[in-house]
Formats: C-alpha cells, sequence, structure tokens
C-alpha cells in the first residue's frame, strides 16, 4: 500500500488569485484615498493663493499715500491726563477703522495700576470687523502714524461666511479682529 501524501485543495489557486487581487483593489483604493487628499491640499493651496493675488491687485489699485513727516509730529496721544488721553486714543482707532469700511464691536480702556499712573501710558483694547485690507490700513496707521501707538496685542479670527459670501470670491473674508493698543501722553509738567 502506497500512501498518496498530496494533500489536494480544490481551489487552492482560485483563493490564491482571489487575495491578490483582493490585495491589489485595497492598495488602489488607499492609493486613490492618498492622491484625493494631496489633490484636495492643491487646490486649498491653490486657492489662497488666488485670494493673496486678488488682494495685491486691489492693494495696487489703491491711491498711494504719502507719509506724514515724523518730525514735524507729536509722538504723545493728546490730553493732559490719563482720561483725555485714551479718549484721544479711543477717537483715533475708532476713526481708523471706520474710515477703513469695518464696524466697532467694542472699545474699552484698561484702568492703570495704582503702580503705573506715573508711567503716562494708556492702553485701549478694541474688537472690531474688518476685511484683510482694512486690517492692513489700520494696522500701519496705527504703526506708522503720529501720535506714536504701538500694537501690544492682535488676535484675528475668520468669520464664519454665508453662501453668498462663498460663492463671491472677489471679496476678502471678514475677520474679527482684537487689538491691544499702547499710547504714551505727556501729562502735566510738575
Amino acid at each position: 500500500m502506497k500512501w498518496n501524501a498530496e494533500i489536494k485543495l480544490p481551489n487552492s489557486r482560485a483563493a490564491g488569485a482571489g487575495a491578490i487581487l483582493l490585495g491589489f483593489i485595497v492598495a488602489a483604493a488607499i492609493g486613490l484615498y492618498l492622491l484625493k487628499g494631496m489633490v484636495d491640499a492643491q487646490y486649498a493651496e491653490l486657492d489662497a493663493k488666488n485670494t493673496q493675488i486678488a488682494a495685491l491687485q486691489r492693494r495696487l489699485k489703491m491711491p498711494a499715500t504719502a507719509p506724514a513727516a515724523a518730525s514735524d509730529a507729536n509722538v504723545f496721544l493728546a490730553g493732559a491726563n490719563y482720561t483725555l488721553a485714551a479718549n484721544s486714543l479711543q477717537q483715533r482707532i475708532v476713526e481708523m477703522v471706520e474710515q477703513s469700511g469695518g464696524k466697532i464691536v467694542s472699545v474699552s480702556t484698561e484702568t492703570p495700576q495704582a503702580t503705573e499712573q506715573t508711567s503716562r501710558r494708556v492702553v485701549v483694547q478694541v474688537r472690531c470687523e474688518l476685511d484683510n485690507d482694512a486690517l492692513q490700513n489700520v494696522l500701519y496707521g496705527l504703526e506708522a502714524g503720529r501720535p506714536l501707538a504701538l500694537i501690544d496685542g492682535l488676535n484675528v479670527q475668520r468669520m464664519a461666511q454665508n453662501e453668498s459670501e462663498k460663492n463671491d470670491g472677489k471679496r476678502s473674508p471678514r475677520l474679527t479682529v482684537e487689538l491691544r493698543v499702547v499710547g504714551f501722553y505727556r501729562g502735566t509738567k510738575s
């Protein structure tokens, strides 16, 4: 009696081919998913660059303003005391935001601590809604203009867009901007 050591599996080749085919299908699906992610990232980058180009084109069309002569202007805020100087800085910021087409949400002045009352420093906090171009104008006007104002804090968040704004690619997105601006005043000579 001879033993036949060969065991025959009826569909071993078919099962192996099916497993290989399934492996190719899974690999192709993963590859397509990764490719889709890369394409989506490229579209997002292209969209961001188109937005930057559109903003730069709008800025090129804007008239150039000559910077004010720094030697003639006073670097200190108007006002002989803290309250008058704070009011002067608040008015300046509000005017800049409104002239740039923005909307003021809130304006407040930080009350100085007892140790800071002699420092002659004024801090104003502003929350407003602007677009990219208006934000650039406000920041440039504050830091390049006179009286001297320094941006101590800046927080910018993109506002949620409705459907009509999403379809209009020509307009810059609206931003919620929180500014902390510092200015200085001379005070009265004692």
